[in-house]
């Protein structure tokens, strides 16, 4: 456990914009995957959200 508080919310921030990121790409697959249907992004995000929110609670089980 990091005690330094920067160093702590520095390396907070950088897993948080590695899921970010994470999301936003598996958004675009789902995009892809329905054939470039517009219209559902936000469904595409929370879906996507879901899916890796679920895969991180699993793995850290």
């Amino acid at each position: 456990m990091d005690t330094n508080p920067k160093r702590a919310a520095s390396t907070e921030t950088a897993d948080s914009e590695e899921l970010e990121q994470r999301i936003r790409q598996r958004a675009y697959e789902l995009y892809l995957v329905r054939g470039h249907g517009d219209g559902h992004d936000v469904e595409d995000w929370l879906e996507a959200e879901e899916e890796l929110t679920q895969e991180s609670r699993s793995v850290a089980a």
